[in-house]
């Protein structure tokens, strides 16, 4: 790991978790190398595999736009590295942003956190429903 004004590199093996679902957001990850799976864990099917993200792909972005926890877990797939760019720069950043873009962006957020538990009330009323 080494570290450039507020600015990680950091490498993951095979299976090594990155992001833990439910955890509190500590910077934004940007892929520089490797693939990483995300998964959330759901009530009545265990994990469920969303999205894989390789070189160029960001996350943690919604817990640093909104400072609630991760919505899901990461985990490197194949050896990945990484830059982290720090809570604090980014929150520099976005305090920087105009107004008006920085009221969109976290409107965005909030909207796909709220689809998200929408559709995990909706697929454990169907889970229910099934099993009637």
């Amino acid at each position: 790991m080494t570290e450039d004004g507020g600015f990680t590199k950091k490498s993951f093996a095979p299976g090594e978790v990155i992001l833990e679902e439910d955890m509190p957001g500590e910077g934004i990850y940007l892929i520089t190398s490797g693939k990483v799976e995300i998964r959330k864990n759901t009530k009545n099917k265990g994990v469920k595999k969303l999205a894989i993200l390789e070189k160029g792909d960001i996350m943690g972005e919604m817990s640093m736009l909104d400072g609630q926890p991760h919505m899901a877990t990461a985990v490197a797939i194949k050896e990945t590295h990484l830059t982290i760019m720090s809570k604090e720069v980014f929150q520099a950043k976005v305090e920087a942003m105009d107004p008006i873009l920085k009221s969109a962006i976290q409107t965005l957020v909030k909207r796909a956190r709220q689809m998200a538990e929408n559709f995990e009330m909706e697929e454990d009323f169907m889970d229910r429903y099934n099993a009637i």
